[in-house]
């Protein structure tokens, strides 16, 4: 015979949130496609970047980057850091004197 569990809402999102970050450290969260398909924690792309968790709550507003929530966790594929970064990447210019074009 089952047991009726009650839990408040807190007991339930901490538990959710243990399971969560130990899948996210076991690296549960990688699909067969590769290294690119691993799911990062807000905190860990705050931390790869050096970036806020409001300028990170700013690109998730303004739809610059997906996202995904488990409860109050927020998570992102590495792959759409990867398109993030490369979206903004400029190439280096020649630095010091420009030589003049000969004709």
């Amino acid at each position: 015979m089952e047991r009726l569990v009650f839990l408040t809402e807190s007991q339930l999102e901490e538990i959710v949130h243990k399971t969560v970050e130990k899948a996210v450290q076991g690296d549960n969260f990688k699909k067969e496609k590769g290294a690119n398909d691993e799911w990062l924690t807000n905190k860990r792309v705050c931390e790869m970047l050096s970036l806020t968790p409001k300028t990170m709550q700013n690109y998730r507003d303004e739809g610059k980057i997906p996202f995904a929530k488990v409860g109050s966790r927020i998570f992102y594929r590495k792959r759409d850091i990867d398109t993030l970064l490369e979206s903004n990447f400029h190439e280096a210019f020649a630095s010091g004197r420009r030589s003049k074009c000969q004709i």
